[in-house]
């Protein structure tokens, strides 16, 4: 929850320090898909990924256009954000991962 919030302070007061307007995505500019980001967050707690959820399970439980959801990812680009200069903190999985692994690693 504390990486959300550092994330969302530096975000909304990078908005307000520049009078940016409008809609901006705070999505990181790496798009990502599952698998990806099951590989970067196994990597960055020290944990095997070694048994990959089916896509025909997925689609069995969540039906076909939720199952692509979650293994294809949304494939969102912050144009618009990047365009204006603002400099994400964790711009790519591995380095958000290895950020969040450090709150549960003791």
């Amino acid at each position: 929850m504390l990486l959300l919030v550092e994330m969302w302070r530096d975000f909304s007061s990078w908005c307000i320090l520049f009078g940016e307007q409008g809609v901006l995505n705070a999505v990181a500019p790496q798009t990502t898909t599952n698998a990806e980001f099951t590989t970067a967050l196994a990597r960055a707690m020290w944990r095997p990924a070694m048994f990959p959820m089916p896509s025909s399970v997925l689609k069995l439980i969540y039906g076909t256009e939720r199952a692509s959801v979650i293994t294809d990812g949304q494939k969102v680009i912050p144009k618009r954000t990047l365009e204006s200069g603002y400099q994400f903190i964790y711009p790519d999985i591995l380095s958000a991962c290895q950020q969040v692994s450090k709150m549960f690693m003791f």
